[in-house]
């Protein structure tokens, strides 16, 4: 009766032959091919992390001192700063008129063009933001700044 019991157990244990056939059969992780969407979605946020993430400087490096390190006068400074701005307008004026570009292609129902337009609009806007920040730092001669100071100084005009 002993062994009877043990043989019993052992079969409650070990995967029935319809469970195994039907795991083989229908691999589902296999056929998602999971493993490498996870990585794929790894390597998404990690980057999403790198992008969103503030870097740290290695070297801190004060305005004064860059100056000096790259043999720059007050006046290029200066004359960088204009060119700079008059840049940081001409990308923001392209992106507003690729912007009503695209609205146009969105209307007329050429989604494509529309797409491409938009596509062109938001790199016309990061390139004006950069251009817009660069300038900034230069104006105001310290290098540094987080894009909160840059927004709350530099675009509202808010002295803090």
């Amino acid at each position: 009766m002993a062994t009877g019991k043990k043989n019993i157990m052992k079969k409650s244990k070990s995967k029935s032959n319809t469970k195994t056939l039907f795991q083989n059969t229908f691999n589902f992780r296999a056929w998602s091919d999971w493993d490498r969407v996870k990585s794929g979605g790894d390597f998404i946020s990690d980057t999403v992390k790198q992008v969103v993430e503030p870097n740290t400087a290695k070297v801190v490096e004060s305005f004064n001192d860059a100056q000096k390190r790259m043999k720059l006068t007050d006046e290029d400074i200066a004359s960088r700063g204009r060119a700079l701005l008059r840049l940081s307008f001409f990308m923001a004026c392209l992106a507003v008129l690729l912007f009503c570009y695209a609205i146009y292609h969105f209307i007329f129902g050429t989604i494509h063009a529309g797409i491409f337009a938009l596509a062109l609009t938001c790199l016309s806007a990061v390139y004006a933001f950069r251009y817009h920040f660069w300038y900034f730092q230069i104006k105001t001669r310290t290098l540094g700044y987080t894009l909160q100071e840059w927004f709350k100084q530099g675009l509202m005009g808010k002295k803090v």
